[in-house]
């Protein structure tokens, strides 16, 4: 497993498809001031060319503000320097392969649809899932179903990695996701709705720490 310490409560996605109008510096800026990294990048709509101008872009910003993140993999785009691991799916290369090519000390991520998924991937040496989808989402894709909290919960006891709930996470519901073990949650709607970062991220935050 990698060195980097992952996070508790709120596993924030930047997704250059859902940033409600905000730049990248200014999301960026919001996780670093909520001290919310690492984070996951996604990138899935650019083009090769667009794809490794918008990486670089935020290598250069990792070095002015100090914060780590992970890299969602894309069909063969691999992380570039600068990036602390991936985040792979059933589509990327294997769990064993990109730990090969990044080395013991990246984190590796999966998002798994299943227990079962999970499980395999915890055993192929994934540091860490994210489950779902857990709830229905604005987001949905047909890839991910909702498979519901009965799920998560089983999952949560399953493994020995932390897991992460994904879809349709909201403040309504944060309370569920974390009875049923999770070790945080990444919630696009509910982290860029009006634009709203800065004071969405602290609402989630503080919702999860008083559920303690």
């Amino acid at each position: 497993m990698g060195l980097l310490e992952l996070p508790q409560g709120l596993f924030p996605i930047l997704d250059e498809t859902h940033t409600n109008g905000l730049s990248t510096f200014e999301i960026i800026e919001a996780f670093v001031d909520a001290e919310v990294d690492p984070f996951i990048v996604f990138c899935h709509s650019l083009s090769p060319t667009e794809y490794a101008d918008y990486i670089q872009a935020i290598s250069l910003l990792k070095y002015e503000m100090d914060f780590d993140y992970l890299l969602h993999h894309h069909l063969d785009r691999m992380p570039v320097s600068g990036a602390a691991g991936i985040h792979l799916t059933y589509k990327s290369v294997s769990i064993k392969q990109a730990r090969r090519d990044l080395g013991p000390e990246a984190l590796v991520g999966y998002s798994a649809r299943s227990c079962d998924e999970a499980l395999k991937a915890q055993d192929e040496g994934a540091d860490y899932i994210l489950l779902g989808s857990i709830f229905q989402s604005n987001h949905f894709h047909q890839d991910y179903p909702v498979i519901g909290l009965e799920e998560l919960n089983k999952t949560c006891r399953r493994l020995t990695v932390p897991v992460y709930a994904s879809g349709g996470i909201q403040p309504s519901n944060l309370i569920m996701v974390k009875d049923s073990g999770a070790a945080g949650f990444t919630a696009l709607d509910a982290v860029y709705i009006d634009g709203e970062i800065d004071h969405n991220i602290s609402l989630l935050n503080i919702l999860w720490e008083e559920m303690d």
